[in-house]
């Protein structure tokens, strides 16, 4: 399993709805994914990397349709950035 770190730790504390230690959050994700390893890895993805903020990821909990926009945009940035290297 990958390590638990702050971002695993926010989003399991926003999803679950309770203060669990690192043993317990892998447990709850290992109990509540079909794949513990890529979910790990997605978490900390979604929450470092595409929200970047406690603020966004907590929004991003709560509202799909903001969830979906920092997706969007951040699928967008990646592309342009592939795009901005190729012209170089």
């Amino acid at each position: 399993m990958q390590p638990v770190d702050v971002w695993v730790r926010r989003t399991v504390k926003l999803l679950s709805g309770s203060n669990m230690s690192d043993e317990e959050i892998a447990k709850w994700i290992v109990l509540n994914s079909g794949n513990p390893e890529r979910a790990n890895q997605g978490i900390w993805y979604f929450a470092s990397q595409v929200c970047g903020s406690e603020f966004r990821l907590r929004r991003c909990v709560h509202d799909r349709a903001y969830r979906e926009t920092l997706y969007k945009r951040h699928i967008a940035s990646l592309r342009d950035a592939v795009f901005a290297t190729r012209s170089l």
